[in-house]
C-alpha cells in the first residue's frame, strides 16, 4: 500500500525493512539456542515474497532489522500488565458477564496489578502455560502441551475415520462441529 501511495513502480522489486516480534511454543523456545537460531534465520538473509493476487506479480524483498522471539503465552501476560484502558474494560465486561461474583470484588487496577498468574494460551498445535511469579515469567515452571485445537481435531479425525466418518482435515471437522446439530445427526 505504501508503494502505491508513494507512486513506486510495482513492476520493480519493492524493498522493505521490518522489525518483527513472534513467539514460539514454550517447550520449544526454552530449549538451549532455539530462540537465537530462529532470530538468525531471519536476520542473516533477505527474504523474497511474491504476490500473485494481481494482474502482474508483485515482488517484495524483505530485510529484517530486528527480530524478537518470545514464548507463547508470555507476551499476553505482559500485555495485560501494561494493558490500555480499552482492554481492561473489555476484560471487566467479560468478568461481569461470566463471573459476576468475582467481578464484584475486582477492579481494572487489580487485573493490571496481578503479580502471580498462570496464563493459558490455547493455540492451533499447542496449549502453552506461562507461569508468572512476582511479575516475571518463570520459564522453568512454564510449559507446552501438544493439545492445541488443530492437534485435537487431527487426533479426532483419525478415530472418526476408523469409524467410517470421513472427515479429511481439521477445518472440515471444525466446521461440522460448529454447525447446529440436526435431529438426524444426533447419533454422531
Amino acid at each position: 500500500m505504501e508503494a502505491v501511495v508513494k507512486g513506486e513502480d510495482l513492476a520493480e522489486t519493492l524493498n522493505v525493512k521490518v522489525k518483527m516480534a513472534t513467539a514460539l511454543p514454550i517447550a520449544e523456545g526454552k530449549r538451549q539456542g532455539v530462540r537465537e537460531a530462529y532470530q538468525k534465520r531471519y536476520l542473516d538473509q533477505s527474504h523474497t515474497v511474491i504476490f500473485h493476487n494481481f494482474k502482474n506479480p508483485i515482488t517484495v524483498k524483505v530485510t529484517f532489522e530486528q527480530v524478537f522471539v518470545a514464548l507463547e503465552g508470555e507476551v499476553a501476560q505482559f500485555y495485560i500488565k501494561y494493558a490500555p484502558e480499552k482492554l481492561l474494560k473489555t476484560m471487566m465486561k467479560d468478568l461481569q458477564q461470566n463471573y459476576p461474583d468475582v467481578a464484584e470484588m475486582v477492579t481494572m487496577h487489580d487485573i493490571k496489578a496481578v503479580q502471580n498468574a498462570l496464563g493459558i494460551d490455547i493455540g492451533g498445535k499447542t496449549v502453552d502455560i506461562a507461569s508468572v511469579v512476582n511479575g516475571q515469567v518463570n520459564t522453568v515452571a512454564s510449559s507446552s502441551m501438544w493439545r492445541g485445537y488443530a492437534t485435537v481435531l487431527q487426533n479426532a479425525i483419525e478415530i472418526l475415520q476408523s469409524q467410517q466418518m470421513n472427515f479429511d482435515n481439521p477445518v472440515q471437522l471444525s466446521d461440522y462441529l460448529s454447525r447446529q446439530v440436526s435431529p438426524f445427526a444426533q447419533g454422531h
